[in-house]
Formats: structure tokens, sequence, C-alpha cells
């Protein structure tokens, strides 16, 4: 979904912007960034800037800390985002699109302990990428997972639960459930191959025509990965 992948906090991704990040203090760790137009990387002009929905004036900040007790390993961190809702027309000729404006947050935790780490997040994606005078609502969703680790092994479990407007500003996900699991094996330092598989479950209705569908599906990856 390019807008909005329902178990995904709102984000300007790759879009031209400014940036700072403080230095990390005392395990303390905040950001803040501003994007004029999402979705742009500076290469629009206007024949194209007036077809696709967007957002102006897309902010971002957020803060995270990270430490370790006895032990344990601790992360935190917390985000929030806000853009303004654009009159476009999607398609080309077609009535025009207008977005809500939205204020978006999250927030998540992971504990870890002796190769096991369990966290878990909510996010509170308010009104993105719903249309403005929709029956399409806030998106919401929470999910948890757990992993361990021994030695070149790793196995790891996931859960998510969301609901909220997909990228087509037409469609919107009632109930949104994904069941997923993993396991990966480090061949080398830095090489590491990965099996994934993934169950999603979701319900959806069409706000224009009001029909209502029913999708299941599975996806499975097997992969490899190097880091250097």
């Amino acid at each position: 979904q390019p807008f909005f992948g329902l178990v995904k906090a709102p984000d300007s991704g790759d879009s031209t912007k400014i940036m700072y990040l403080t230095p990390r203090f005392a395990g303390i760790q905040a950001g803040v960034s501003y994007a004029t137009q999402n979705q742009s990387e500076a290469q629009s002009v206007i024949a194209l800037k007036t077809t696709t929905p967007s957002y102006k004036d897309f902010w971002e900040f957020g803060a995270n800390y990270t430490g370790t007790f006895a032990g344990f390993s601790v992360a935190l961190g917390a985000t929030g985002s806000m853009g303004s809702g654009e009159d476009r027309q999607f398609p080309p000729f077609a009535a025009p699109t207008q977005l809500e404006d939205f204020f978006a947050w999250q927030a998540g935790a992971q504990l870890g302990y002796a190769g096991f780490k369990f966290g878990g997040g909510y996010i509170d994606g308010d009104d993105f990428g719903a249309r403005r005078n929709t029956e399409a609502g806030d998106a919401t969703a929470w999910h948890v997972g757990a992993s361990y680790t021994a030695g070149p092994f790793a196995i790891g479990v996931t859960y998510a639960d969301a609901e909220g407007a997909k990228s087509d500003f037409v469609t919107y996900a009632e109930d949104y459930k994904t069941y997923g699991g993993g396991v990966a094996y480090t061949v080398a330092p830095g090489l590491v191959l990965q099996a994934d598989l993934m169950y999603i479950d979701e319900e959806v209705v069409n706000t224009t025509s009001g029909f209502r569908a029913d999708n299941e599906g599975y996806v499975a990856v097997v992969s490899t990965r190097l880091n250097f």
C-alpha cells in the first residue's frame, strides 16, 4: 500500500524533506522532519502534481530509548506525524479527491533476555489515507511478537490486528489480521538464510458502492541476506 499498509504508521517515506536527529544521550535520541509535499522527490511537475492525492506540510517527530539492566535489554519508542490533505483529481478527469487532515501517533516497546525478545506496539493512524465525506473512519493497529536466538539459529512469531483506509482512497478495511512466523540461520558472519510464512485475513468495504468482500491469503518467502 503506497499510503497506508494498515500495520504501519503514516510516514513521508523518501519525500524531499529537512530533518534533524539529536545525538544519543543517556540512551535517548529524538528527531523531527518536515516535508512540504508528501510523495514528492523534487521531481514533480505541474501536469503530474494535480493528478495524485497527497498531503502537504507533512511533519514527523519522535524519540526512542535503548538500554540494558541486569542482563535485560530494553527499547522504547514513540513517534507522531501530521499533514494537511489536498484536493486532487485521481484518476485524471475524475471527480476531485480530497483527503482528510490527520494527526497520527504510535508507541512500542521491546524487552530482551537470554536470547528471548518480546515486543509490541499500538498505532493510531487517525484519518490518514481517508477521503473526506466517506464512511472510512480512524485507522488503528496493534501488534505483538516474540523471537528466540540460539547460536546461529533464530525463530520468531508475530500477530497484528488493524483497520483503516487503503491506498485507493475508496476501500476501507474493517478488519485486517496477520499471523506470521519465520526462521533464520546465520551461515557465516553477515550471511543469513531465512524463511517466512504469513497468513492474512481481511474484511473490506467499498465506501462508494457499499460492496463488501472477505480476502484471505498466504505469503511465503525464502531469502538470503548479506550484511556488510
